[in-house]
């Protein structure tokens, strides 16, 4: 297993001499056999420090707070220092209307990327294996999926605060069972991933036993193969794209980007869609062509005539008889805001044409519609007033429902894909200088009702009727 996880961070160049790596541990068998790989070639791979992440979904009532126990005890016995998550997957389900895998996975990758900002993380290492490889593959294919859908489990991810490896995604998960055996190491089991109502579960459990026994034995392997293969195509198409689109470009200016309709029109589709999508992407990197207007896109190239599609975040794309003029509309700052709300008051934010109320209620309420954003219920004890209602300032940040850290509200609207001309007017409501409710996207987790709430406010909002 060893010999197969060096091979593997020298393919993928995971991982570099001097660097500073946390090892995402749940306390199940991948991550535990993960982070004892790591930390036993600490030295023969120049790692300047190994460390345990871990991340308490509070999902499991007391299997949750022993899979945390135990995984503070394992960095206890090796002597590392270990980084502890609690995200409330429960509260993030009910208020954004995930699945619990997907809350779950938010939730987690949210946690760790502030975690390794906040510490100077270098590296995380995640315990995904060859067989997550392959349930993965299987269900995109099963839910449809593009090209780039076939990649699934990436080895390598980057981002700006830290790079996420994945050591395993070439070694099976009895390989990883059988390492521990041997070197005589304890994991936890989580009952859940016996449950047959997760489609991922059924994968694993019906569908690939079956593929395996009556199909090919080895339909692991070739699934978890599909990746790389269309990870090649996917580079050289890329590659394609790179030397076309410098003969594409006529000229670029603030925030335009001109190409040429005759350069263009001697590609093939493939190669267009991703000229295109890559100019967008260098004006707004939160933008990417949907199929939708790809559809437009192809019906205007065949065109002589001046044609305009508007993309999201005030993108427009104008097709004129020999050139295609793809524009980011610069926005004028927002005018900056602020007003009082008390309970049982009624404040008009005139920016918004918005009436906003708050009412103190001593007994429980519940939304009637957990996907109605046009108000929200707190706990009272933990609010302090008057409520103050403004569009954004520079340096803003709150902690979302569910999290256990503070998020800054540039990176929020960014993960929440707010676009541009929203950013600067959206109503924030501050509570002892604390951002407790981005109106329409989330509350902070700091005044969310729990079992002890007694006192319940709720703020609601009402649009004003037009003159």
């Amino acid at each position: 297993m060893k010999t197969k996880f060096t091979e593997t961070i020298q393919k993928y160049h995971m991982l570099e001499k001097g660097q500073n790596v946390y090892v995402g541990v749940s306390g199940g068998p991948d991550s535990v056999a993960l982070f004892h790989v790591i930390y036993s070639l600490k030295n023969e791979l120049g790692l300047k420090n190994v460390g345990i992440i871990h991340v308490n979904h509070l999902l499991r009532d007391e299997d949750s707070e022993k899979d945390q126990i135990f995984v503070e005890s394992l960095a206890k016995q090796f002597q590392v220092p270990i980084s502890i998550g609690k995200v409330n997957v429960r509260d993030l389900q009910r208020h954004y209307h995930y699945s619990q895998e997907e809350a779950a996975r938010i939730g987690r990758f949210h946690y760790m990327r502030d975690e390794a900002k906040r510490q100077g993380i270098d590296r995380i290492a995640l315990g995904h294996t060859q067989d997550d490889q392959a349930e993965t593959v299987l269900l995109r294919i099963i839910r449809g999926t593009g090209l780039r859908g076939f990649q699934a489990i990436r080895p390598v991810l980057n981002y700006p605060e830290t790079t996420f490896i994945r050591p395993l995604i070439e070694i099976r998960k009895d390989e990883c069972i059988d390492y521990l055996k041997l070197e005589k190491l304890s994991y936890r089991i989580d009952a859940s991933n016996f449950s047959t109502r997760f489609t991922r579960n059924r994968i694993r459990i019906e569908l690939l036993p079956e593929l395996e026994k009556n199909y090919n034995p080895r339909i692991k392997e070739i699934l978890a193969r599909l990746p790389e293969a269309v990870g090649m195509d996917i580079s050289f198409l890329d590659e394609v794209t790179d030397q076309q689109y410098e003969r594409a470009v006529k000229r670029v200016e603030d925030e335009e980007i001109f190409l040429s309709k005759d350069v263009l029109a001697d590609l093939p589709e493939a190669i267009q869609y991703r000229i295109f999508n890559k100019a967008v992407s260098i004006l707004d990197p939160n933008v990417e062509i949907d199929f939708y207007h790809w559809n437009e896109i192809r019906k205007a190239m065949n065109d002589q005539t001046h044609f305009q599609i508007s993309l999201p975040e005030d993108m427009v794309i104008t097709f004129e008889r020999k050139e295609v003029q793809i524009t980011k509309k610069i926005l004028e700052p927002a005018a900056a805001y602020q007003y009082e709300l008390r309970p049982s008051e009624r404040v008009f934010v005139k920016e918004m044409n918005m009436n906003f109320s708050c009412e103190v209620f001593d007994k429980r309420i519940y939304k009637l519609k957990k996907d109605d954003k046009r108000y929200e219920i707190f706990d009272y004890d933990k609010i302090k007033f008057p409520l103050l209602i403004r569009n954004r300032r520079q340096g803003d940040a709150f902690q979302p429902l569910g999290m256990s850290g503070r998020k800054k509200l540039k990176d929020y609207f960014i993960d929440r894909k707010v676009p541009a001309r929203e950013k600067g007017t959206l109503p924030l409501f501050i509570s002892n200088t604390k951002v407790i409710w981005v109106y329409g996207l989330g509350i902070s987790n700091e005044v969310a009702v729990t079992d002890r709430t007694r006192k319940f406010v709720k703020i609601s909002s009402y649009e004003a009727p037009r003159s």
